[in-house]
C-alpha cells in the first residue's frame, strides 16, 4: 500500500470512528426523553368518578357527587355544575406529551410544596389520579406537572393552572335569583332608609308601562304627584336581579336583624331583603337561596333610585 492509499484509509477509518462516535453521544443524551416511558392515563369511566380535591396555598377544597348532584366540601354547599364536570373532564383528558426532568429541582417548574396546585380525582374512596400543576412550560400551551408516585416532571397539555386553580369561592353555585324580567308585572319596595317611618311603593305594568299603584290601597305611600316613576330604571333593576349572582357570600357573624329594604318581585314570592351595612357591604337574602350574601352600595341602588328612595353610600 503505498503512501496515499494509507492516507485514504487512514480517513476512511476515522470518519467512520467519529460516525459512531456521534451515533453513541446522540443516542446517550437523548436517553431522557426517548427512554423513559409517559405515564399511562385512564382510561377512566366516567359516571363512576365521585369526588375531586384541589390543593392549593394551604387550603383544600373538594367537589362530590351524590344523587347526581354536586356539592362543595368542607360545608357541603352546592356546586357550580359545570365547573364540576369541566374539572373532571379536564382530569380524565389529561394529555402528557414529554419528559421534561427526571430529578430536577420541583421548584424549578412551580412544583414545590408552596407553589403547586394538587388536584386529587377518585371513584367509591379509591384514588384514580393525583395531580400536581405547576407554571407554564416554556413550550407553548403546555404547563409543567408531576403525577403522583412518579418524581419525574412532565409537559401537559394546556394552561392548567388556570384549569384548576380554583378554591370554595369558584366552585360555589352563586346563582341567588332567577327569573324573566318580561313575566314581572308588579313590585314592591319597602324602606325604612332614609325615613323615620317605612316606605311602601307599589308599582304594576300594564300595555302602557308601568303605573304607580291605587290609591285606594291604604297601606301603600304613594310617590308625590310631582315625582315620575323611573320605567327604565325599574327594567333596570329586573334585568339585574333577573339573574342575580352573589359578589360574595356572607360568613357566620351576628344576626341580622330586621331588614331596611324589602323587594318583592311579582306576585310568585320572589323576595330580596337587604340590611344594614357591614364595612362596605350589605348583607341580603333572597327567597330562592338559604345562604346570606353580600352586596355592593351600587347594586343596591339599582332597586331604590328607581323609586325616589335615597341611594346606599
Amino acid at each position: 500500500m503505498n503512501r496515499v492509499q494509507r492516507r485514504y484509509a487512514v480517513t476512511i477509518g476515522a470518519f467512520a470512528l467519529a460516525s459512531v462516535l456521534v451515533i453513541l453521544l446522540a443516542a446517550s443524551g437523548s436517553r431522557d426523553r426517548i427512554n423513559y416511558d409517559l405515564p399511562k392515563i385512564g382510561p377512566f369511566q366516567r359516571e363512576s368518578i365521585d369526588e375531586v380535591t384541589i390543593e392549593r396555598r394551604g387550603s383544600a377544597a373538594t367537589v362530590r357527587r351524590s344523587a347526581g348532584k354536586w356539592s362543595v366540601h368542607p360545608g357541603g354547599f352546592p356546586a357550580h355544575e359545570p365547573s364540576a364536570e369541566f374539572i373532571v373532564d379536564a382530569m380524565i383528558g389529561l394529555q402528557i406529551s414529554d419528559v421534561v426532568s427526571t430529578q430536577g429541582d420541583p421548584s424549578r417548574f412551580g412544583l414545590d410544596e408552596k407553589s403547586r396546585v394538587t388536584v386529587t380525582m377518585r371513584a367509591a374512596g379509591e384514588e384514580l389520579l393525583v395531580l400536581h400543576v405547576g407554571r407554564r412550560a416554556a413550550s407553548f400551551g403546555h404547563t409543567y406537572i408531576q403525577i403522583g408516585g412518579d418524581s419525574r416532571v412532565f409537559q401537559g397539555g394546556g394552561e392548567l393552572k388556570t384549569v384548576f386553580d380554583r378554591g370554595m369561592a369558584e366552585l360555589r353555585e352563586k346563582s341567588v335569583l332567577s327569573f324573566e324580567p318580561d313575566s314581572i308585572d308588579e313590585v314592591t319596595v319597602s324602606s325604612t332608609f332614609g325615613s323615620p317611618e317605612a316606605v311602601r311603593i307599589r308599582v304594576v305594568r300594564d300595555e302602557a308601562g308601568w303605573l304607580q299603584a291605587d290609591r285606594d290601597v291604604s297601606d301603600i305611600l304613594r310617590i308625590d304627584e310631582s315625582t315620575s316613576i323611573d320605567e327604565a330604571g325599574i327594567d333596570q333593576a329586573l334585568n339585574f336581579l333577573g339573574n342575580l349572582s352573589a359578589y360574595q357570600f356572607r360568613g357566620d357573624g351576628d344576626a341580622l336583624g330586621d331588614p331596611w329594604l324589602q323587594l318583592d318581585i311579582g306576585s310568585d314570592g320572589l323576595q330580596i331583603l337587604v340590611y344594614e351595612k357591614e364595612g362596605n357591604l350589605f348583607p341580603a337574602r333572597t327567597s330562592e337561596s338559604e345562604y346570606d350574601i353580600l352586596m355592593i352600595g351600587f347594586q343596591v341602588g339599582f332597586f331604590t333610585t328607581p323609586f325616589g328612595l335615597e341611594r346606599p353610600e
